[in-house]
């Protein structure tokens, strides 16, 4: 996994990815960018690119053992304490790589928990049964809720949540400073 900013890497690394995105992914996206319940826009690499790219916080993207960008995501700021997930990958990704996904991931939360966040959060379209699966089971987050009818289209989202007493209860007596 490499973090990245405003690099030359990082912007390559999300147009690439965004350009080979799974079509669940790319459903989800566009769930969220349509402007009214009727019409969905056809999906646009470019644009998705740029929405993510728009994004404050830190990111991160994973290369395939050929160098090529499969995953690329990130946290963003959105009250003081509060952090946002956004993530987006190929198919390869989670094929070959969803346990270092995983890790990498585990990591980048631990590492935001330890800076002094109370609350990471996501969403996901309640559709997407293995993506809630594996907020639940492998990245230990909590449904907290549905939001009905939360896109334009309608679709319901389920919100997840991260919280510090959640990574405190996982450490134990263990603040994250010591190894394991």
């Amino acid at each position: 996994m490499m973090f990245a900013s405003q690099s030359t890497q990082w912007l390559a690394a999300v147009e690439h990815v965004c350009h080979h995105m799974r079509l669940e992914e790319q459903v989800q996206h566009l769930a969220f960018m349509a402007d009214t319940e009727t019409e969905r826009p056809d999906y646009n690499p470019r644009a998705a690119a740029a929405s993510f790219l728009a994004a404050d916080g830190l990111g991160a993207f994973y290369c395939n053992d050929q160098g090529k960008p499969v995953l690329c995501g990130g946290w963003q700021p959105t009250l003081p304490g509060v952090w946002s997930s956004w993530m987006v990958g190929t198919d390869e990704a989670w094929e070959s790589y969803w346990r270092d996904v995983t890790k990498g991931t585990r990591w980048t939360m631990d590492k935001l928990m330890q800076g002094g966040a109370r609350r990471l959060e996501t969403c996901v379209l309640a559709s997407r049964t293995a993506a809630w699966e594996w907020f639940e089971r492998h990245l230990g987050m909590q449904r907290e809720g549905v939001r009905r009818e939360y896109t334009p289209a309608g679709e319901d989202v389920f919100l997840y949540s991260y919280t510090r007493s959640d990574w405190v209860a996982r450490l134990g007596d263990d603040d994250g400073q010591r190894s394991r």
